[in-house]
């Protein structure tokens, strides 16, 4: 399993190109993060999540910071306070200001996150 992430300037198209995704799962299953809003933690993601979550989906993250949590679900899921453990597919939607020179570049993150750029589309 590889997260997405999904990159690009304001009206590029990047939030169409996210929602077709998510519109591929059923709405029951999908935790929205709004990224503007919440701090992307282990807390939180325990605390949305349930047995029967198939995608997080973080919405207008402002910088890279929740890569270091996420990157930790990729391999090892989420584990939740009933003591199952989840397999989420990730997607996360970044604000126009992160471009992919800001994203890392270590083999363990190119590993585990596929990236789409709209800012390389014309």
């Amino acid at each position: 399993m590889k997260g997405t992430i999904i990159i690009g300037p304001a009206e590029s198209g990047k939030s169409r190109a996210s929602m077709e995704m998510v519109l591929d799962y059923h709405k029951d299953n999908v935790v929205w993060v709004d990224g503007n809003c919440n701090a992307v933690t282990h807390e939180l993601l325990q605390q949305c999540c349930n047995t029967n979550t198939e995608l997080i989906y973080i919405e207008d993250a402002p910088g890279v910071g929740c890569l270091e949590v996420l990157m930790q679900y990729i391999p090892g899921g989420v584990h939740l306070a009933c003591g199952a453990n989840i397999f989420p597919e990730i997607i996360i939607e970044f604000l126009g200001t992160v471009k992919a020179s800001d994203l890392p570049t270590f083999q363990s993150f190119t590993r585990r996150f596929d990236v789409i750029d709209f800012f390389n589309i014309t």
